[in-house]
């Protein structure tokens, strides 16, 4: 820790505050792209809270305008707070910019699903399963295809999904300005495979411990 501390103190301003800026960086956006590919759960939480504190974007901008200002007062620039407030914002922007198109492209579907208008489904138990079989082929996940997908026979449109891994997903079909359509409710648990209650017309997920 001292060695460290020592060449923290050798490195010039300009520098350390570059660095504090590409740490964060490092500490965030790999983490909220990989967690949002492999859906690995621990990977999002720390990518979107990060996003939401500022730290993959406010924070890197305004060590980024700091280091402007830094490296205008070496270079004997007259205005070197000017520099540092144009490069800071432009940072900030783009990387809130760069945040924002990340989120959308991984939970954008998620976050808006809540808002459309939805009635009960209008097809058969028989087309739902079809429906969301179709919906699983055009929705590839890490955990492999699906093999086992069962519905309930009242128009609520409960199904569940039981993918090769095994993972378990619920999905609900709705019927949306006069058609149904399939879509998940949540993320596949790992390890879990899709159940049906024939008696209660109720679907689930059970875990079996190894």
């Amino acid at each position: 820790m001292l060695p460290a501390m020592a060449w923290l103190r050798s490195v010039r301003a300009r520098d350390r505050w570059a660095l504090g800026a590409a740490v964060c960086l490092v500490a965030t956006f790999p983490a909220l792209v990989v967690g949002g590919v492999l859906e690995v759960f621990a990977l999002e939480w720390w990518g979107v809270v990060t996003a939401f504190l500022g730290i993959s974007w406010l924070v890197p901008g305004a060590c980024a305008g700091a280091a402007a200002t830094q490296w205008g007062k070496d270079r004997g620039s007259r205005h070197p707070n000017a520099l540092g407030f144009t490069v800071g914002p432009i940072v900030t922007v783009t990387l809130l910019v760069l945040v924002a198109i990340i989120i959308a492209a991984f939970w954008g579907e998620d976050l808006t699903t809540s808002h459309v208008e939805t009635k009960p489904a209008i097809s058969d138990q028989a087309a739902r399963v079809s429906l969301v079989t179709q919906a699983t082929l055009d929705r590839r996940t890490r955990y492999g295809p699906a093999i086992s997908i069962v519905c309930v026979k009242s128009d609520e449109g409960w199904c569940t999904v039981t993918y090769d891994a095994p993972a378990c997903q619920l999905w609900v079909v709705e019927n949306v300005d006069g058609v149904d359509t399939a879509s998940p409710v949540d993320k596949p648990s790992e390890g879990g495979q899709g159940t049906y209650d024939e008696a209660r017309d109720s679907v689930g997920c059970r875990w079996t411990v190894p």
